[in-house]
Protein backbone atom coordinates (compact mmCIF):
# COMPACT_ATOMS: atom_id res chain seq x y z
CA UNK A 1 0.00 0.00 0.00
CA UNK A 2 1.31 3.57 -0.46
CA UNK A 3 2.42 5.99 2.26
CA UNK A 4 -0.70 8.47 1.05
CA UNK A 5 -3.22 5.46 1.74
CA UNK A 6 -1.75 4.67 5.16
CA UNK A 7 -1.88 8.22 6.46
CA UNK A 8 -5.13 8.63 5.13
CA UNK A 9 -6.70 5.56 6.62
CA UNK A 10 -4.71 5.79 9.96
CA UNK A 11 -6.15 9.67 9.99
CA UNK A 12 -9.88 8.66 9.66
CA UNK A 13 -9.92 5.48 11.94
CA UNK A 14 -8.07 7.63 14.49
CA UNK A 15 -10.60 10.45 14.60
CA UNK A 16 -13.34 7.85 14.58
CA UNK A 17 -12.33 6.30 17.20
CA UNK A 18 -11.56 9.28 19.61
CA UNK A 19 -14.88 10.39 18.98
CA UNK A 20 -16.01 6.94 19.57
CA UNK A 21 -14.68 6.91 22.80
CA UNK A 22 -16.26 10.52 23.87
CA UNK A 23 -13.11 12.63 24.84
CA UNK A 24 -11.46 15.59 24.07
CA UNK A 25 -8.54 15.41 21.11
CA UNK A 26 -6.67 17.51 18.63
CA UNK A 27 -6.74 16.53 15.13
CA UNK A 28 -3.27 18.01 14.79
CA UNK A 29 -1.85 15.01 17.74
CA UNK A 30 -4.16 12.24 15.77
CA UNK A 31 -2.41 13.32 12.29
CA UNK A 32 1.08 13.22 13.65
CA UNK A 33 0.14 9.73 15.01
CA UNK A 34 -0.70 8.81 11.37
CA UNK A 35 2.15 9.73 10.57
CA UNK A 36 4.07 8.04 13.08
CA UNK A 37 2.31 5.02 12.33
CA UNK A 38 3.58 5.14 8.68
CA UNK A 39 6.83 6.02 9.47
CA UNK A 40 7.72 3.37 12.18
CA UNK A 41 5.88 0.34 10.51
CA UNK A 42 8.04 1.56 6.61
CA UNK A 43 11.03 2.25 8.43
CA UNK A 44 12.53 -1.13 7.27
CA UNK A 45 11.73 0.21 3.77
CA UNK A 46 14.63 2.16 4.17
CA UNK A 47 16.75 -0.16 6.20
CA UNK A 48 17.81 -2.61 3.81
CA UNK A 49 16.52 -5.49 5.81
CA UNK A 50 15.36 -8.14 3.21
CA UNK A 51 12.23 -8.83 5.29
CA UNK A 52 9.87 -6.12 6.67
CA UNK A 53 11.08 -6.88 10.34
CA UNK A 54 9.23 -4.26 11.62
CA UNK A 55 5.30 -5.74 10.40
CA UNK A 56 4.99 -7.76 13.30
CA UNK A 57 2.75 -8.03 16.48
CA UNK A 58 5.29 -8.08 18.89
CA UNK A 59 7.00 -4.52 18.04
CA UNK A 60 3.72 -3.01 16.87
CA UNK A 61 0.76 -4.44 19.15
CA UNK A 62 2.23 -5.97 21.93
CA UNK A 63 5.22 -3.33 22.96
CA UNK A 64 2.39 -0.49 22.56
CA UNK A 65 -0.05 -2.34 24.83
CA UNK A 66 2.62 -2.83 27.60
CA UNK A 67 2.99 1.39 27.76
CA UNK A 68 -1.25 1.20 27.68
CA UNK A 69 -1.40 -0.72 30.60
CA UNK A 70 1.02 1.54 32.51
CA UNK A 71 0.00 4.55 31.30
CA UNK A 72 -3.41 3.23 32.86
CA UNK A 73 -2.61 2.21 36.06
CA UNK A 74 -0.75 5.54 35.94
CA UNK A 75 -4.02 7.10 34.92
CA UNK A 76 -2.53 9.46 32.14
CA UNK A 77 -5.75 8.93 30.10
CA UNK A 78 -4.92 11.57 27.52
CA UNK A 79 -1.65 9.81 26.84
CA UNK A 80 -3.77 6.58 27.11
CA UNK A 81 -6.31 7.15 24.32
CA UNK A 82 -3.74 8.33 22.29
CA UNK A 83 -1.56 5.04 22.56
CA UNK A 84 -4.44 3.24 22.04
CA UNK A 85 -5.30 5.00 18.65
CA UNK A 86 -1.76 4.83 17.44
CA UNK A 87 -1.93 0.69 18.05
CA UNK A 88 -5.26 0.73 16.32
CA UNK A 89 -3.45 2.55 13.52
CA UNK A 90 -0.48 -0.15 13.72
CA UNK A 91 -2.71 -2.55 13.19
CA UNK A 92 -4.93 -1.27 10.15
CA UNK A 93 -1.17 -0.45 8.47
CA UNK A 94 -0.83 -4.38 9.02
CA UNK A 95 -3.74 -5.12 7.91
CA UNK A 96 -3.66 -2.87 4.74
CA UNK A 97 -0.54 -4.31 3.80
CA UNK A 98 -1.45 -8.16 4.37
CA UNK A 99 -3.63 -7.52 0.45
CA UNK A 100 -0.78 -5.87 -1.62
CA UNK A 101 2.55 -7.24 -2.52
CA UNK A 102 4.09 -10.72 -3.47
CA UNK A 103 4.78 -12.73 -0.30
CA UNK A 104 3.17 -10.88 2.66
CA UNK A 105 4.25 -9.36 5.92
CA UNK A 106 6.39 -11.68 9.11
CA UNK A 107 3.30 -10.97 12.05
CA UNK A 108 5.39 -12.66 14.05
CA UNK A 109 8.76 -12.14 13.41
CA UNK A 110 10.94 -13.00 15.41
CA UNK A 111 9.59 -16.28 16.87
CA UNK A 112 8.20 -17.22 12.72
CA UNK A 113 9.76 -16.06 9.34
CA UNK A 114 6.38 -17.08 7.64
CA UNK A 115 4.77 -14.49 5.77
CA UNK A 116 0.87 -13.73 5.93
CA UNK A 117 -1.78 -12.50 3.22
CA UNK A 118 -5.23 -11.95 3.35
CA UNK A 119 -5.96 -15.48 1.08
CA UNK A 120 -7.03 -14.76 -2.39
CA UNK A 121 -9.80 -17.09 -2.69
CA UNK A 122 -11.77 -15.19 -0.03
CA UNK A 123 -12.59 -12.23 -2.83
CA UNK A 124 -15.87 -12.47 -4.82
CA UNK A 125 -16.07 -11.54 -7.98
CA UNK A 126 -19.13 -10.60 -10.00
CA UNK A 127 -20.29 -13.47 -11.73
CA UNK A 128 -19.68 -12.35 -15.42
CA UNK A 129 -17.01 -10.08 -15.27
CA UNK A 130 -14.44 -11.67 -13.07
CA UNK A 131 -12.46 -8.09 -13.12
CA UNK A 132 -15.08 -6.80 -10.56
CA UNK A 133 -15.24 -7.71 -7.24
CA UNK A 134 -18.22 -7.87 -4.80
CA UNK A 135 -16.13 -8.26 -2.27
CA UNK A 136 -11.82 -7.97 -2.10
CA UNK A 137 -9.01 -8.60 0.04
CA UNK A 138 -8.74 -4.39 0.33
CA UNK A 139 -12.14 -4.60 1.32
CA UNK A 140 -11.82 -7.14 4.10
CA UNK A 141 -8.98 -5.60 5.49
CA UNK A 142 -10.92 -1.96 5.64
CA UNK A 143 -13.78 -4.27 7.42
CA UNK A 144 -11.66 -5.82 9.70
CA UNK A 145 -10.35 -1.98 10.91
CA UNK A 146 -13.20 -0.41 11.04
CA UNK A 147 -14.74 -3.42 12.78
CA UNK A 148 -11.70 -3.13 15.46
CA UNK A 149 -12.42 0.62 15.93
CA UNK A 150 -16.25 0.57 16.50
CA UNK A 151 -16.17 -2.41 18.63
CA UNK A 152 -13.19 -0.85 21.38
CA UNK A 153 -15.75 2.03 22.15
CA UNK A 154 -18.49 -0.40 22.89
CA UNK A 155 -16.29 -2.95 24.58
CA UNK A 156 -14.67 -0.17 26.94
CA UNK A 157 -18.46 0.97 28.09
CA UNK A 158 -19.17 -2.41 28.82
CA UNK A 159 -16.02 -2.96 31.29
CA UNK A 160 -15.43 0.60 32.30
CA UNK A 161 -15.81 4.01 32.48
CA UNK A 162 -12.73 5.09 33.41
CA UNK A 163 -11.52 5.82 29.85
CA UNK A 164 -13.54 8.39 29.01
CA UNK A 165 -11.35 11.00 31.41
CA UNK A 166 -9.30 12.08 29.11
CA UNK A 167 -8.80 15.59 27.73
Amino acid sequence: MDALFHIVIAYVGGIILLKNLNVDFNLWVVFMLSVISLIVTDIDHFIDTGIPIFHNIFLLIIFPTIILLYLHSREKYNYFNYTLTLIVMFIGHLLTDMVEGMYGIPLFYPVSNRLYMIPEWLEIYLPLNHASWIVSRLGIALFLYFTLILSIPIIFKFFSSDFSKGT
